[in-house]
């Protein structure tokens, strides 16, 4: 198409440039005609002698004015298209990955939850014969460590009936609980209880104030325990009490040693016969009156022999026994027995002895 535009450009330049040529032809045609009509008028071959033309005059043609030749187009410069810049693909550098250690996740143990098992119990009723309008609170001593006892209703008051001997007694249940940390065996207990009378003072001997059962075996097993009665002190290892009411522990009384209070020991025998039964006794009193429910420990001392303690109450008489049989003696070696007293947190010594 450009190049078909130029063509014609250059043509119609061509024209242009030789149209005056063209005109100047074309005038001198005419002259010519008009000379060759003259002659054709008055014939060829006419005598006469043609009158001369008269000389025109030059006919001034008209100035052309130079026309300004037009420029040549000039080419337009082709248009360079261009080229787009294409995306490059530079290679980037490969990320070098470096392997990062991953933290492995160690499986704790979930602790298992246990559940502790509950505490076994058993239940012993109680009655302590006491005049009426007396209130009486209970402990017990010889339980295994860990285990606890309760009695209900603590403290208890008196009523009338015809069974008991003052015809009054207070009763209520012990019940002992024993977690699964106790260790299985047979445990010596003796139930005790402090009283006071109607105007709320603590006697120094209540009226009867016999507690039955007065002794217990505690029995434990890994799945079960029992609590029976027994008819004399079972053998203990000496373990704790239970708490005391409040208002009924009692009060401290003068030291031990005075006139207040007094422990007298002594044997049924000193000097026994081989396999004969030897009994020792312990009395304590106040102020002359038989002190009741007191806790009395009997420890026999001799060459080779060591019998196991034993533990009892006094009973109304403020009296207290323990007894052995004199079985294989050593003529003539002396037996020490410490009799040993507890009551209202005071403690009283004493010894006997005899020679088998």
């Amino acid at each position: 198409m450009r190049r078909t535009a130029v063509v014609m450009l250059l043509a119609a330049v061509i024209v242009a440039w030789l149209a005056p040529v063209t005109a100047a032809r074309g005038a001198g045609s005419n002259r010519s005609h008009w000379r060759i009509s003259e002659t054709k008028k008055h014939g060829a071959h006419g005598k006469k002698t043609p009158t001369p033309v008269p000389h025109h005059k030059t006919r001034k043609h008209k100035k052309h004015k130079a026309r300004k030749p037009t420029p040549r187009p000039t080419a337009r410069p082709h248009k360079t298209a261009t080229p787009r810049p294409r995306a490059t693909n530079t290679a980037l550098p490969a990320p070098v990955i470096t392997a990062t250690p991953t933290a492995t996740a160690t499986l704790i143990p979930t602790p298992t939850l246990t559940p502790t098992p509950v505490p076994l119990t058993a239940s012993l009723a109680l009655q302590s014969d006491v005049s009426s309008g007396y209130t009486a609170a209970f402990f017990v001593c010889g339980l295994p460590p860990g285990a606890t006892a309760t009695f209900s209703p603590n403290p208890a008051t008196s009523r009338s009936d015809m069974t008991s001997p003052t015809y009054a007694s207070v009763q209520t249940v012990a019940t002992v609980s024993v977690p699964f940390t106790v260790t299985p065996n047979s445990y010596g207990l003796t139930f005790y209880a402090y009283y006071r009378d109607g105007r709320g003072m603590i006697p120094a001997t209540p009226p009867g104030g016999v507690i039955t059962p007065r002794y217990a075996v505690l029995t434990v097993q890994h799945t079960a325990v029992s609590l029976q009665p027994a008819a004399a002190v079972p053998a203990d290892s000496g373990q704790g009490c239970s708490s005391i009411p409040a208002g009924y522990q009692p009060s401290p009384e003068p030291t031990p040693g005075t006139a207040d209070y007094s422990l007298t020991t002594w044997v049924s025998d000193s000097h026994p016969a081989p396999g004969e039964t030897v009994t020792a006794y312990g009395q304590l009193t106040f102020h002359g009156q038989p002190v009741f429910g007191a806790a009395m420990n009997f420890d026999w001392y001799s060459y080779g022999v060591t019998r196991a303690p034993c533990h009892v109450v006094t009973d109304a008489t403020g009296t207290a026994s323990c007894s052995v049989v004199n079985s294989y003696p050593l003529a003539g070696v002396p037996v020490t027995i410490q009799v040993t007293a507890l009551y209202n947190n005071l403690t009283f010594n004493g010894w006997t002895s005899y020679t088998m």
